[in-house]
């Protein structure tokens, strides 16, 4: 498997710094502020939206 910082280097720099930006919000559990919604047919499985950027998570 991948590590992070091998697929962040994927992105150019700005896609990159929304990525850790999200991900540091997800990892601190300090979701405020941001576009969650949990999918449907599943318990706890949720994504994030910022802009053309999505982050499936549970």
């Amino acid at each position: 498997m991948p590590s992070l910082k091998k697929l962040l280097s994927k992105f150019n720099r700005e896609e990159r710094g929304v990525l850790e930006f999200l991900i540091e919000k997800i990892v601190s559990l300090n979701w405020s502020g941001l576009n969650i919604k949990k999918l449907k047919g599943y318990q706890n499985i949720f994504r994030i939206r910022k802009g053309k950027i999505r982050i499936i998570f549970c």
